[in-house]
C-alpha cells in the first residue's frame, strides 16, 4: 500500500500521464476523425464542433483538432532539436571548463556571461528576424542561446567529481581523458543534466510558440500552437475557442514536462541527501 501511495504522489508519474493524455490523445483522435491540418475548406469556415470536425474549423475551414495535433508535433520536434543543439554545445564546453580549469575555464565563463547579459527571447527574435522565419531558424536561434545552462551545470558537476579517488586512479593508470569523461564523468553527471534537459524542452516549446505568435516561426499554413493563438486572437469575440484550444494544449505540454522535471529533481536531491 505504501508503494502505491508513493507512486501516486510522484510528480513525474502525473507529469508523464498528462503528457500522454495530451500527445497520444490528440494523435489518436485525429487518426479516428481523419481531419486534415492544412486543407482549406471554405464552406466549413468557423464550423462548430461536429462529427466531421470534432473541435470545429478555423477561419479557413481547416480542422482544429488536426492542427492542434500538428502543433504538438512541431512543439516536440523543436524542443528535442533545441535540446540536441544545447547539449552538443554546452556539455563539451562545461567538461573542458570544469576539468582543466585555468584560462580555459575563465574564457568559457566570460562567454557564458556575455550570452546571459542579453535577454534570451529578444535575442532569439533578432536572430529569427535576421535569418528569416522557418522551423530551422527557430531551432538554431533557440539552440545557440540555450547552451549556457548545460555548460554551467556540467562545469559545476565536473569540478565536484574532479578530485575523487577513482578519477585520479584512472588518470594515473593512463586512461585517455575522453574515455574518462565518457565512462566515469558523464554518467555521474547524468541525473542533474536530465532534469536540465526537460526544462530546456519545456522552455523551447514556449519560446517557439512565442516566435510563431509574433510571425517569426513557422509559415502560416503549417500548424503551430503559437500560430493558432495568433490567428485566434483576431476572432476572439467571434470564436474564442480558437484561442482556448491551443492555449490549453500548450499549458498541458509545458506543465507535464515541468512536473516530470520537478519529480526527477526531488528524487535526485533525495538521493544526494541519502548519500550524504
Amino acid at each position: 500500500m505504501e508503494k502505491v501511495r508513493q507512486l501516486v504522489t510522484r510528480m513525474e508519474v502525473w507529469g508523464t500521464g498528462l503528457l500522454l493524455l495530451v500527445v497520444a490523445g490528440l494523435w489518436l483522435a485525429v487518426a479516428v476523425s481523419g481531419g486534415d491540418a492544412v486543407r482549406v475548406v471554405l464552406p466549413d469556415v468557423l464550423a462548430a464542433p461536429s462529427a466531421v470536425h470534432w473541435l470545429g474549423a478555423d477561419d479557413l475551414g481547416r480542422d482544429v483538432l488536426a492542427r492542434l495535433a500538428g502543433g504538438v508535433r512541431v512543439s516536440l520536434l523543436v524542443g528535442l532539436a533545441v535540446l540536441a543543439i544545447t547539449v552538443a554545445i554546452g556539455v563539451p564546453l562545461g567538461l573542458v571548463a570544469g576539468w582543466y580549469g585555468g584560462w580555459a575555464d575563465k574564457v568559457i565563463l566570460k562567454v557564458t556571461e556575455v550570452v546571459l547579459s542579453f535577454p534570451g527571447l529578444l535575442l532569439a527574435l533578432a536572430l529569427a528576424a535576421l535569418l528569416g522565419g522557418g522551423m530551422a531558424t527557430v531551432m538554431l536561434a533557440l539552440g545557440v542561446l540555450g547552451w549556457v545552462g548545460f555548460c554551467r551545470l556540467t562545469r559545476v558537476q565536473v569540478q565536484k567529481l574532479r578530485q575523487l579517488a577513482f578519477l585520479e586512479a584512472a588518470q594515473l593508470a593512463g586512461v585517455p581523458t575522453w574515455k574518462t569523461w565518457l565512462r566515469h564523468v558523464l554518467p555521474n553527471c547524468a541525473a542533474p543534466l536530465v532534469v536540465e534537459a526537460l526544462l530546456v524542452v519545456a522552455g523551447s516549446m514556449v519560446a517557439e510558440a512565442g516566435l510563431s505568435f509574433l510571425g517569426l516561426g513557422l509559415p502560416p499554413e503549417l500548424p503551430s500552437l503559437g500560430g493558432m493563438l495568433r490567428d485566434g486572437t483576431r476572432l476572439l469575440l467571434v470564436a474564442p475557442l480558437l484561442v482556448v484550444y491551443p492555449a490549453v494544449v500548450l499549458i498541458g505540454l509545458t506543465v507535464g514536462v515541468n512536473m516530470v522535471a520537478e519529480g526527477l529533481r526531488r528524487r535526485v536531491a533525495g538521493g544526494n541527501e541519502g548519500a550524504a
